[in-house]
């Protein structure tokens, strides 16, 4: 047996603090390296991830309190977008609930509007399948009476081409209520809009229909709009209460978990499915067990953007931005941290 093997996840044991000290060696000289060039080392990802469940959280949530001390908040004292006005005491309060609970879902819906400017890019542009059919193309339209795989994920080049996706992209009032939660001025680093789809009866694990938590960056905050009607039939997200903190030890490990171990560890009313009317939309630090639940019919359209405390973590493509609005522009000089990953 090979020495990485014997103090793997499952057979740590008496080198548990070395396994630790480790990561967080390789963590530390990940992070010098990502201030210098902006590029995490993969193996730095990798020791990121592990000390989470190494730690139980308590690495991220340390490197979330020295983000709050190098990167204050922007000054916000009120705020207007598509969760509404919003003031300083209604984001404490919704920041409250996601600290509580791991999500909140919101009053406010995006509009009939926006929901249809959104479902034009999907239906419009070519999607990658998730998974790859075997033998078959690996992106196509999405054709509910063709369906070929369980997702389709339109790539974020495709997205960026529209001005519905770079107004969300720099829509202050997500930028404040993640800002409130994180503590810190947060970075715009993923924004995404994908098809579920009743492709086949079993959970698929590359479309996220198994538990599992995510961990791409240290601290971030994912806001997730239904733009299809989500009943219990329609594939809804499924969070776990509470779970964005502290895990049972039995669960304390990266990877896919079935639905029958997580029920060995939390009742059923911890369980939260997300149902709701089409322009629905949640917030949920997804550090927390989730997943899609397997859509029996219909489907599910659904758009996502992601802020978090650095990009520090997974690798993702810049976003160029030389024809984009000039409100949207202006917006990227004035929160330079928050867009550092979109370039003229």
């Amino acid at each position: 047996m090979r020495f990485s093997q014997l103090i793997s996840s499952h057979n740590r044991g008496v080198f548990a603090p070395l396994w630790l000290l480790g990561h967080a060696c390789i963590l530390l000289a990940g992070a010098a390296i990502f201030c210098l060039t902006r590029r995490t080392p993969r193996y730095s990802e990798y020791s990121m991830r592990e000390l989470f469940c190494l730690t139980n959280g308590r690495s991220n949530e340390l490197a979330g309190s020295l983000s709050g001390l190098l990167h204050q908040p922007y000054d916000l004292q009120g705020v207007d977008g598509v969760l509404g006005h919003l003031e300083s005491a209604q984001l404490v309060t919704i920041a409250a609930d996601i600290d509580a609970n791991g999500y909140h879902v919101f009053e406010t819906m995006l509009n009939s509007t926006k929901c249809d400017e959104l479902a034009r890019v999907a239906n419009d542009s070519t999607a990658v399948l998730v998974p790859t059919p075997v033998g078959g193309p690996k992106a196509a339209k999405y054709d509910r009476e063709n369906l070929l795989a369980t997702r389709y994920d339109i790539s974020q080049s495709a997205m960026f081409e529209h001005p519905i996706c770079q107004e969300l992209v720099a829509d202050r009032s997500f930028l404040a209520v993640a800002q409130t939660y994180l503590g810190c001025q947060p970075v715009s680093d993923l924004a995404a809009l994908w098809w579920t789809a009743p492709h086949g009866k079993a959970p698929d694990s590359d479309a996220a229909q198994l538990f599992h938590f995510d961990m791409d960056r240290m601290r971030f905050l994912k806001f997730f709009v239904y733009l299809s009607d989500v009943g219990p039939e329609n594939g809804p997200h499924c969070f776990i209460q509470g779970s964005h903190k502290r895990k049972p030890r039995g669960l304390s490990r990266d990877g896919r978990i079935s639905d029958e171990e997580i029920h060995q560890y939390y009742a059923d009313a911890r369980f939260v499915n997300v149902y709701g009317k089409r322009g629905t939309i949640f917030a949920a630090d997804t550090r927390g067990f989730h997943k899609g639940v397997v859509p029996t019919s219909g489907d599910r359209l659904i758009f996502q953007i992601e802020y978090a405390n650095s990009l520090f973590g997974a690798r993702y493509d810049t976003i160029p931005t030389g024809e984009w609005s000039a409100p949207a522009r202006a917006d990227f000089r004035r929160f330079k941290r928050t867009f550092e990953r979109f370039v003229s």
